[in-house]
């Protein structure tokens, strides 16, 4: 989803799935900004800020690393002191999820003077600023299946807003954004099959984070519930908020079936 928020805004991005690879593909190629996720497999975004930043101090290991970094930390866990946290570990700039456009491209216009950027065309202007969506951060658990029976399964003008009003953008997010919570919710079920409460919660956080940035607001309680209940090892109530995502996104699936012309209007 940052991907294709940055390609919008006229910037390139590669792609990394854990701080690992994203200390290789340092190794590989320079880079100016890092958006750096702060939850993450094998080696989280505070481990792996920490390793730049200590490169950094020896760069003629690897002359990439002679170069200033800006990191900005992207995180849905919005709580008391993660911002010290990160500016501890060496990073210089925090976007809470869900992602407002807005609020990242404005991170990012701050750090181009300073580095000499410009994106490869002028910036849209996306989005407008809208404070952040409570559901996304709460870390206590909610009465999921209430609240999302009262909200609709879809915000179109969160989904607008993110897809910057285009039609095509907007074709495209949706099916991105489908493609990618069937397959996570299958990993999830697989998990939940094998007793696996680290890798549902892992997953869970990734696939709120997407719906909260997408505007599918009514599953986004439900994974946070079944992110809670799997890091608390309570096996019972996961399948249970596991069982209530898949029927939540068979409403977003419905949803988008029965409103067809969404997919095809400006």
């Amino acid at each position: 989803m940052a991907s294709r928020l940055l390609q919008q805004m006229g910037y390139k991005a590669d792609v990394t799935a854990n701080g690992l690879e994203a200390l290789k593909a340092l190794e590989r190629k320079a880079y100016d900004v890092i958006l750096m996720d702060v939850q993450m497999p094998v080696m989280d975004g505070l481990e792996a800020t920490r390793q730049i930043r200590a490169r950094q101090k020896d760069p003629g290991v690897n002359p990439n690393f002679a170069r200033p970094i800006m990191i900005i930390a992207m995180t849905a866990n919005a709580m008391h002191g993660d911002r010290e946290k990160c500016v501890t570990a060496g990073m210089d700039e925090y976007v809470p999820k869900p992602v407002r456009p807005e609020a990242l491209q404005a991170a990012l216009e701050g750090f181009a003077p300073k580095l000499g950027l410009k994106p490869e065309a002028a910036p849209e202007k996306v989005g407008s600023p809208q404070p952040p969506s409570p559901a996304d951060h709460s870390p206590q658990m909610t009465r999921a299946s209430s609240r999302s029976a009262a909200l609709p399964p879809v915000d179109m003008s969160r989904l607008n807003e993110f897809s910057g009003g285009a039609a095509d953008n907007l074709n495209e997010l949706v099916t991105l954004y489908l493609k990618q919570t069937t397959e996570q919710l299958q990993q999830i079920a697989v998990a939940l099959g094998e007793k696996d409460m680290a890798t549902t919660a892992r997953i869970s956080h990734s696939c709120a984070g997407a719906s909260a940035t997408c505007g599918m607001m009514a599953i986004v309680p439900i994974l946070r519930n079944l992110e809670h209940s799997s890091s608390a090892g309570d096996v019972a109530a996961s399948n249970r908020y596991g069982k209530e995502a898949a029927a939540e996104f068979e409403r977003i699936k419905i949803y988008f079936l029965e409103h067809p012309p969404l997919l095809s209007a400006a």
